[in-house]
Order: C-alpha cells, then sequence, then structure tokens
C-alpha cells in the first residue's frame, strides 16, 4: 500500500498537467480565431470575400448644409458649366446700335408697314419699389418724340400693370425693335437674339 501511493499521485500530476496544457491550447486557438475574425465583423460565407467595414458618421461636416436647390444648382453646373449673364456693358452697345437705326424703321412705320406685318419696341420700366422689368410694347402710333403702344405680354415682375395696357415711350428710352412677319419670322430684335446666343454657347460649352 505504501509503495502504491506515489504512483497514485503521479497519476493525478500527469492529469492535472494534461488539462492545464489543454486548457491553454484552448484558450490560445480561441485567440487566433478572434485575431481572424473580429468581433462585429461578419463571416463571408465560403468561396466568398468579406465585405469591409466602413465606418460612417451621423455628423454634418461644419457648414455643410446641402438643400434640394444647392443639390440642382450643383448638377446643372456639373452638366452644362457655369451659367453666366451677358455683360451689361455687350447689352448696352448692342441697345445702343439697335437705337440708330431707330430713325430708319420710324420712316417705315410712318410709310406704313405691310399687311400682317407688327412693329414692337422693347423698353425699361421701374415702378415705385425699385423693381425693373423689360417690357415689349406693341406700337400702334409714332409721335414726333415718343411712341405709343400697347403692352404686348403680360409682365412677371411689374404685376400692376396689365397686357393690352396703354404706355407711351420717349425714343430715348427704346432698347430694341422688333418687326414680326405673318410667317412667324422677325426682323430687329438684335438684343433679344443676343441674349438667346449667349445662353445657347454657355449651355454648350
Amino acid at each position: 500500500m505504501i509503495m502504491g501511493r506515489p504512483t497514485q499521485q503521479g497519476g493525478a500530476g500527469n492529469w492535472l498537467l494534461g488539462t492545464i496544457a489543454l486548457f491553454i491550447l484552448t484558450v490560445g486557438l480561441g485567440l487566433w480565431f478572434y485575431s481572424r475574425h473580429p468581433v462585429g465583423r461578419p463571416l463571408a460565407a465560403p468561396g466568398t470575400h468579406p465585405t469591409p467595414t466602413v465606418k460612417t458618421s451621423s455628423k454634418p461636416l461644419p457648414g455643410a448644409v446641402i438643400t434640394p436647390e444647392a443639390e440642382r444648382k450643383a448638377l446643372r453646373k456639373k452638366l452644362f458649366g457655369a451659367a453666366k449673364k451677358p455683360k451689361p456693358k455687350d447689352i448696352a452697345d448692342i441697345a445702343r446700335e439697335a437705337r440708330k437705326s431707330l430713325p430708319r424703321i420710324k420712316a417705315r412705320y410712318k410709310n406704313g408697314l405691310p399687311v400682317g406685318q407688327k412693329l414692337f419696341v422693347t423698353t425699361s420700366v421701374d415702378d415705385p419699389q425699385g423693381r425693373s422689368e423689360k417690357l415689349s410694347v406693341r406700337v400702334t402710333e409714332w409721335r414726333p418724340n415718343s411712341i405709343v403702344g400697347v403692352i404686348a405680354r403680360q409682365p412677371l415682375i411689374l404685376t400692376a400693370m396689365h397686357q393690352g395696357d396703354r404706355m407711351e415711350i420717349a425714343e430715348r428710352d427704346v432698347i430694341d425693335w422688333t418687326i414680326s412677319m405673318p410667317d412667324g419670322s422677325e426682323q430687329g430684335n438684335a438684343v433679344g437674339k443676343f441674349i438667346e446666343s449667349h445662353a445657347a454657347r454657355t449651355v454648350s460649352h
């Protein structure tokens, strides 16, 4: 009995050492596994690549407030480039040339335009609130230094004025003139054509 006791103690010691070794091996495998697959990252299916985790922030950048109108402007700028308005100096030059030809148009009107032709003049009108709008006026009478006519289209800004209202314009205040033909074509309208061509060039670029 005395000789068998060391054998039992040795067996118990071996069992304890084996248990410790198994525990260390299990912990080591666990650490290795989690190092390859961190908590929070989904495991990929066999034969596929794991999807990379992208961190996002719900906090907006300082000053980065994007409105629908800003998005539309950015899209228009990307598609057509930044819209540029004609320079006032350019428009003034075109209007000056149109006024130079006004005596010739006055003579044509006084002599009588062919049937179906209509004469329009363009002028800029300001209201007491400081708002301004360019109006097209169909000529009904040409006096020595002024033109009488009716507003051809409903104003969009000066809403106190209406299509068909009668008004008198000093010759010096005429910006442009247009003669419309029965077939839909026109003569003159230099300022209007300049603005349209400038807009077309802006969009094309």
